[in-house]
Protein backbone atom coordinates (compact mmCIF):
# COMPACT_ATOMS: atom_id res chain seq x y z
CA UNK A 1 0.00 0.00 0.00
CA UNK A 2 2.70 2.52 1.00
CA UNK A 3 4.45 1.60 -2.38
CA UNK A 4 1.15 2.14 -4.03
CA UNK A 5 1.22 5.62 -2.21
CA UNK A 6 4.65 6.73 -3.37
CA UNK A 7 4.17 6.25 -7.20
CA UNK A 8 0.54 7.90 -7.02
CA UNK A 9 2.94 11.24 -5.68
CA UNK A 10 5.49 10.69 -8.02
CA UNK A 11 3.42 10.54 -10.63
CA UNK A 12 1.28 13.85 -9.45
CA UNK A 13 4.74 15.51 -8.91
CA UNK A 14 5.89 15.12 -12.66
CA UNK A 15 2.14 15.72 -14.31
CA UNK A 16 2.69 19.16 -12.14
CA UNK A 17 6.11 20.51 -13.04
CA UNK A 18 5.86 23.97 -14.27
CA UNK A 19 5.24 24.23 -18.33
CA UNK A 20 8.59 25.85 -18.38
CA UNK A 21 10.46 22.62 -17.46
CA UNK A 22 8.66 20.55 -19.66
CA UNK A 23 9.30 23.22 -23.00
CA UNK A 24 13.28 23.37 -21.88
CA UNK A 25 13.71 19.79 -22.19
CA UNK A 26 11.23 19.52 -25.38
CA UNK A 27 13.57 22.15 -27.24
CA UNK A 28 17.11 19.71 -26.23
CA UNK A 29 19.06 23.15 -24.87
CA UNK A 30 20.79 26.08 -26.84
CA UNK A 31 20.88 26.55 -30.41
CA UNK A 32 22.26 28.35 -32.88
CA UNK A 33 21.37 28.84 -36.58
CA UNK A 34 22.55 28.49 -38.82
CA UNK A 35 24.37 25.82 -37.65
CA UNK A 36 26.46 26.58 -40.70
CA UNK A 37 28.55 28.42 -43.10
CA UNK A 38 31.02 28.77 -46.31
CA UNK A 39 32.54 32.02 -47.26
CA UNK A 40 35.15 32.73 -50.12
CA UNK A 41 37.03 35.68 -49.93
CA UNK A 42 39.25 37.55 -52.20
CA UNK A 43 42.74 39.28 -50.83
CA UNK A 44 41.96 43.45 -50.30
CA UNK A 45 38.66 43.15 -51.08
CA UNK A 46 35.60 43.18 -48.73
CA UNK A 47 34.40 40.15 -47.36
CA UNK A 48 30.40 39.61 -47.67
CA UNK A 49 29.63 39.88 -44.28
CA UNK A 50 28.61 36.25 -42.42
CA UNK A 51 25.11 35.92 -41.07
CA UNK A 52 24.09 37.18 -37.93
CA UNK A 53 23.03 33.79 -35.44
CA UNK A 54 19.64 33.49 -34.22
CA UNK A 55 19.88 32.07 -30.76
CA UNK A 56 17.58 29.97 -29.11
CA UNK A 57 16.52 29.01 -25.73
CA UNK A 58 19.43 31.07 -24.22
CA UNK A 59 19.05 32.90 -21.17
CA UNK A 60 20.24 36.35 -20.79
CA UNK A 61 23.29 38.25 -22.64
CA UNK A 62 24.63 35.68 -25.58
CA UNK A 63 28.45 36.61 -26.40
CA UNK A 64 30.09 34.93 -29.09
CA UNK A 65 33.69 33.41 -29.58
CA UNK A 66 35.54 32.20 -32.32
CA UNK A 67 38.46 29.82 -33.16
CA UNK A 68 41.08 29.87 -34.46
CA UNK A 69 42.17 32.80 -35.14
CA UNK A 70 40.76 35.06 -38.57
CA UNK A 71 43.30 35.83 -41.42
CA UNK A 72 44.37 39.48 -40.93
CA UNK A 73 41.82 42.12 -41.72
CA UNK A 74 38.88 40.10 -40.56
CA UNK A 75 37.03 41.02 -37.49
CA UNK A 76 34.77 38.94 -35.52
CA UNK A 77 31.67 40.66 -33.16
CA UNK A 78 31.31 39.02 -29.77
CA UNK A 79 27.64 40.33 -29.72
CA UNK A 80 26.17 39.01 -33.26
CA UNK A 81 29.31 36.54 -34.33
CA UNK A 82 29.46 38.18 -37.38
CA UNK A 83 32.94 38.01 -39.39
CA UNK A 84 33.30 41.28 -41.77
CA UNK A 85 36.62 43.06 -43.00
CA UNK A 86 39.03 43.12 -45.70
CA UNK A 87 41.01 40.15 -45.15
CA UNK A 88 44.96 40.90 -46.19
CA UNK A 89 46.36 37.11 -46.10
CA UNK A 90 45.66 34.18 -48.02
CA UNK A 91 44.19 31.35 -46.49
CA UNK A 92 42.97 27.74 -47.49
CA UNK A 93 39.63 26.42 -46.43
CA UNK A 94 39.64 26.33 -42.81
CA UNK A 95 36.91 25.34 -40.57
CA UNK A 96 36.40 27.92 -37.70
CA UNK A 97 34.20 26.96 -34.64
CA UNK A 98 31.67 29.80 -33.12
CA UNK A 99 30.80 29.39 -29.96
CA UNK A 100 28.01 31.30 -27.93
CA UNK A 101 27.75 31.08 -24.38
CA UNK A 102 25.29 32.97 -22.48
CA UNK A 103 24.53 34.26 -18.59
CA UNK A 104 23.86 30.98 -17.08
CA UNK A 105 26.69 28.95 -18.79
CA UNK A 106 24.57 27.40 -21.81
CA UNK A 107 26.66 27.53 -24.56
CA UNK A 108 26.22 26.02 -28.14
CA UNK A 109 27.96 26.27 -31.26
CA UNK A 110 28.20 26.54 -35.34
CA UNK A 111 30.96 26.18 -37.96
CA UNK A 112 32.36 28.59 -40.48
CA UNK A 113 34.25 26.99 -43.40
CA UNK A 114 36.05 30.12 -44.99
CA UNK A 115 38.90 30.68 -47.34
CA UNK A 116 40.60 33.81 -49.06
CA UNK A 117 41.79 33.25 -52.47
CA UNK A 118 44.29 35.96 -54.64
CA UNK A 119 40.89 36.24 -56.87
CA UNK A 120 42.94 35.81 -60.20
CA UNK A 121 41.71 32.38 -61.23
CA UNK A 122 43.86 29.06 -61.44
CA UNK A 123 46.75 29.37 -59.24
CA UNK A 124 49.14 30.59 -61.87
CA UNK A 125 52.28 30.04 -59.78
CA UNK A 126 55.18 31.54 -57.25
CA UNK A 127 55.79 34.83 -59.98
CA UNK A 128 52.36 36.08 -59.53
CA UNK A 129 51.50 35.22 -56.60
CA UNK A 130 49.79 38.23 -54.94
CA UNK A 131 50.78 40.57 -52.29
CA UNK A 132 55.13 39.40 -53.62
CA UNK A 133 57.03 42.30 -52.01
CA UNK A 134 60.35 43.83 -52.87
CA UNK A 135 62.98 41.83 -50.18
CA UNK A 136 63.49 44.43 -47.42
CA UNK A 137 64.69 42.27 -44.04
CA UNK A 138 66.90 39.52 -43.38
CA UNK A 139 65.60 35.88 -44.27
CA UNK A 140 63.95 35.25 -41.10
CA UNK A 141 61.88 38.89 -41.12
CA UNK A 142 60.63 37.91 -44.99
CA UNK A 143 59.53 34.74 -43.27
CA UNK A 144 57.91 36.07 -40.92
CA UNK A 145 55.75 38.10 -43.70
CA UNK A 146 55.35 35.04 -45.79
CA UNK A 147 54.04 33.31 -42.56
CA UNK A 148 51.44 36.22 -41.73
CA UNK A 149 50.63 36.69 -45.80
CA UNK A 150 49.96 33.11 -45.92
CA UNK A 151 47.92 32.91 -42.73
CA UNK A 152 49.81 29.76 -41.49
CA UNK A 153 49.20 31.26 -37.69
CA UNK A 154 45.69 31.01 -38.12
CA UNK A 155 46.45 26.82 -37.40
CA UNK A 156 50.05 26.75 -36.41
CA UNK A 157 49.54 29.71 -33.92
CA UNK A 158 51.33 32.98 -33.74
CA UNK A 159 54.70 31.70 -33.01
CA UNK A 160 54.46 27.80 -34.08
CA UNK A 161 53.35 26.74 -30.83
CA UNK A 162 50.29 24.98 -32.87
CA UNK A 163 46.76 24.77 -32.27
CA UNK A 164 44.47 23.74 -34.47
CA UNK A 165 47.18 22.39 -36.25
CA UNK A 166 50.59 20.84 -35.46
CA UNK A 167 53.48 22.33 -33.18
CA UNK A 168 56.12 23.43 -35.77
CA UNK A 169 58.36 25.72 -34.20
CA UNK A 170 61.86 24.62 -34.62
CA UNK A 171 60.95 22.67 -37.31
CA UNK A 172 61.73 24.55 -40.64
CA UNK A 173 63.41 21.33 -42.26
CA UNK A 174 59.68 20.27 -42.85
CA UNK A 175 58.42 23.41 -44.48
CA UNK A 176 59.57 22.83 -48.08
CA UNK A 177 57.86 19.71 -48.54
CA UNK A 178 55.06 20.30 -46.34
CA UNK A 179 53.87 24.35 -48.25
CA UNK A 180 54.42 22.79 -51.22
CA UNK A 181 53.01 19.08 -51.47
CA UNK A 182 51.13 19.56 -48.52
CA UNK A 183 49.95 17.07 -46.12
CA UNK A 184 47.07 15.20 -43.78
CA UNK A 185 44.51 18.11 -43.79
CA UNK A 186 46.54 20.70 -44.71
CA UNK A 187 46.84 21.68 -48.72
CA UNK A 188 49.48 22.68 -50.97
CA UNK A 189 50.53 26.34 -51.03
CA UNK A 190 52.27 26.20 -53.82
CA UNK A 191 50.36 28.18 -56.54
CA UNK A 192 50.22 31.01 -53.25
CA UNK A 193 54.02 31.35 -52.65
CA UNK A 194 56.73 34.30 -53.45
CA UNK A 195 60.22 34.33 -54.36
CA UNK A 196 62.65 32.78 -51.73
CA UNK A 197 59.33 32.25 -49.21
CA UNK A 198 59.84 28.26 -48.75
CA UNK A 199 63.85 29.61 -47.92
CA UNK A 200 62.22 32.38 -45.72
CA UNK A 201 60.10 30.33 -44.47
CA UNK A 202 62.44 27.69 -43.15
CA UNK A 203 64.89 30.46 -41.35
CA UNK A 204 61.82 31.82 -39.54
CA UNK A 205 60.13 28.24 -38.24
CA UNK A 206 63.57 27.63 -37.14
CA UNK A 207 63.59 31.20 -35.22
CA UNK A 208 60.08 30.47 -33.53
CA UNK A 209 60.45 30.63 -30.02
CA UNK A 210 63.44 32.10 -29.67
CA UNK A 211 64.81 35.31 -29.25
CA UNK A 212 65.35 35.83 -32.71
CA UNK A 213 61.69 35.60 -33.79
CA UNK A 214 60.43 38.75 -34.87
CA UNK A 215 57.10 39.80 -33.42
CA UNK A 216 55.39 42.44 -35.53
CA UNK A 217 52.13 42.18 -37.27
CA UNK A 218 51.72 44.40 -40.31
CA UNK A 219 54.08 42.31 -42.80
CA UNK A 220 52.64 44.43 -45.29
CA UNK A 221 54.58 47.71 -44.36
CA UNK A 222 57.97 47.90 -46.28
CA UNK A 223 59.38 48.10 -42.37
CA UNK A 224 56.77 46.24 -39.94
CA UNK A 225 56.92 47.56 -36.71
CA UNK A 226 53.37 47.32 -35.32
CA UNK A 227 54.36 44.07 -32.12
CA UNK A 228 51.56 42.17 -30.99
Amino acid sequence: MKQTIFYFRVFIAVMTLPWWCSAYAEDGGPSLSPSSQSVIGTVNTALKSTAAYTASSFSGTVTYVINPALPLGLSFSSTTGVISGTPTALSSTVSYTVTATDTKKGTASAKINLSVGSGSGSGSGSSSAPNCMPATLDAVGEGRRAYLRLNCYGCHGMSGAGGMGPKIAGEGGDVSEVVNGGGDSMPSFKNYLCPNDVANLTAYVNAQGTSKEPVWLDWWNALPSLKW
